[in-house]
């Protein structure tokens, strides 16, 4: 053989071997580098979808807890509402019961107010029969002492005494 020979089989072979050997280590590789990556890619994946799931399951139990609370707050503010109606409905009598009142009081005080007229006018006639009584009372007192006299013969006593009297009895309302 001859020694320029040898390097050219090596040619050869490096020639026809070396892309038979070198493109199935890059498809090898690539597709390792690939699974790698997709591998990488569809862990992390999951992963996320398991911390989703997670957390939308802890989300529906915030929900179903908010809602419980929820329903207890409508049912508290129905309460509350019913009981502001009965109180209403109680303010309502109540106002309507103040009102009556308010009519009687001032039935009361118009009542009173005539009342007070009628005694004022009572207290006022009260005061001039017991002005007239006590000139009855001069005046019968005055014939009383006029009888005397004229019992005892003193005409001219009696005469006297009447005309002190005159007045007062007629004030009175007697006439002699």
């Amino acid at each position: 053989m001859r020694a320029g020979a040898q390097p050219r089989r090596w040619e050869r072979f490096q020639r026809v071997v070396a892309p038979a050997v070198v493109v199935p280590a890059v498809v090898v590789a690539v597709v390792a580098v690939g699974g790698v990556v997709g591998a990488r890619a569809w862990f992390d994946t999951r992963d996320q979808l398991d911390r989703t799931t997670i957390s939308l399951g802890e989300t529906r139990e915030q929900l179903a807890d908010t809602r419980v609370e929820l329903d207890g707050a409508l049912a508290h503010l129905r309460a509350e509402r019913a009981a502001m109606h009965a109180g209403l409905g109680t303010l309502d009598i109540r106002e309507g019961e103040r009102d009556a009142a308010e009519g009687a009081l001032v039935t009361a005080k118009n009542r009173l107010a005539e009342l007070r007229a009628e005694l004022e006018a009572a207290t006022a006639d009260l005061a001039d029969r017991e002005d007239q009584l006590d000139g009855l009372d001069r005046c019968v007192r005055g014939v009383v002492e006029g009888l005397n006299q004229a019992a005892v013969g003193d005409l001219d006593g009696l005469d006297a005494t009447l005309a002190d009297i005159e007045d007062t009895c007629e004030s009175a309302g007697a006439r002699l």
